[in-house]
């Protein structure tokens, strides 16, 4: 019993560094770009898509209504 508790505290060890490198990427490197994006998204508040939107960014304002029962 005595020789797992360093093999755990190991594991747990490695696992904590992997999270906190994850996290210190999404920080420097992740976030900029999602703002950047986000910054460059448009902004729609119409119900049908306009054909200049194509293959942008476009965030709708507006009450969700579902036409089908949302399923998880």
């Amino acid at each position: 019993m005595v020789g797992r508790i360093p093999v755990l505290g190991i594991i747990l060890l490695i696992i904590g560094l992997f999270s906190a490198a994850l996290t210190v990427k999404m920080v420097f490197f992740d976030m900029p770009t999602a703002k950047n994006l986000m910054q460059e998204a448009i902004y729609v508040g119409s119900d049908k898509p306009l054909p200049e939107n194509e293959g942008k960014i476009v965030i709708v304002n507006g009450a969700l209504k579902l036409v089908k029962p949302a399923y998880d």
